[in-house]
């Protein structure tokens, strides 16, 4: 006998394979009113959020994320999760169309039935900046100039 899978194992079942296709099962777990930071930016609501996503998901080939670990603790009705993950993504413009793997961390406070903050933290420069010729050059060398 299957036993009905949490909100959370849900949210991973549907970011396993990010793309076009699955960001509305993906909004569909959020609360209309949530609230989405990451080291690009905040969104507010559902809808934004949503619109987010597939802006976001229409220039990728491909983008999954391997789930590593999951904490998860309830104070006065509130669950507390911290996912760890791998994100690889594929993306035409970026590392010359070669894989990207960055790792990163989401803490979300939801309900039983949504979450309602997403925070997710990892190193923008890792997934982004270091990919784009002659940008990627510059914070290589700086990155190895303040590990000395």
């Amino acid at each position: 006998m299957n036993a009905k899978k949490t909100l959370i194992e849900r949210l991973m079942d549907h970011y396993k394979t990010f793309n076009t296709e699955s960001v509305n099962d993906i909004a569909a777990l959020y609360h209309e009113n949530t609230v989405f930071i990451d080291p690009v930016t905040q969104i507010e609501g559902r809808e934004s959020l949503q619109a987010y996503f597939t802006s976001m998901a229409e220039g990728l080939k491909t983008c999954r994320f391997e789930f590593e670990q999951v904490i998860t603790q309830q104070q006065e009705g509130v669950y507390h999760t911290c996912l760890t993950w791998v994100m690889t993504f594929i993306h035409p413009k970026l590392n010359s169309g070669a894989p990207v793997s960055v790792p990163g961390v989401s803490y979300l406070q939801h309900s039983a039935d949504a979450i309602y903050r997403h925070r997710d933290y990892y190193d923008l420069g890792a997934m982004l900046y270091e990919k784009i010729p002659v940008l990627g050059t510059l914070v290589s060398h700086l990155r190895k100039r303040l590990e000395h």
